[in-house]
């Protein structure tokens, strides 16, 4: 009789889950040195993930494939992933907004990817605050 371990059935990235995390996502403006700067900040929720190397990688990959030709009109656009919990949900955060700053972000907030004027420029671990520029994404192009 063949028995797998729990843990090896639970660890396969293609249960992972990305979805909008709305009352996260925004584009704002702001003036620097007599210059107008634009951002974009879109983020995603995970759900069902684990903290492994296959669930990064499928994190990454799936973040390279969102860029579009309209970033190009921002000077920098983020990515920010979050895992998918009871307080971090696009419910709960509506309801309580307050519990982005006070659970989310220090609990669940797993990844900021940044464009810098369409380039890939880098990525940072939110946990243990590690930052990465080897994840490449291709640059944004205009559209045909």
């Amino acid at each position: 009789m063949l028995l797998q371990s729990s843990c090896m059935v639970n660890n396969d990235p293609s249960k992972m889950k990305m979805s909008l995390f709305e009352p996260v996502c925004w584009i704002d403006t702001f003036k620097h040195d007599n210059k107008v700067n634009t951002f974009k900040i879109v983020s995603y929720l995970v759900d069902h993930y684990q903290n492994t190397a296959a669930y990064e990688h499928r994190i990454d990959s799936f973040v390279c494939t969102i860029p579009d030709s309209t970033w190009l009109v921002y000077d920098e656009c983020n990515i920010q992933i979050y895992k998918k919990s009871k307080h971090t949900n696009n419910e709960h955060i509506k309801k309580e907004p307050r519990a982005l700053y006070r659970y989310s972000q220090e609990n669940d907030f797993l990844y900021q990817y940044r464009w810098m004027k369409g380039s890939y420029y880098s990525k940072i671990s939110m946990k243990g605050k590690l930052f990465y520029q080897n994840i490449i994404c291709e640059p944004v192009r205009k559209s045909e």
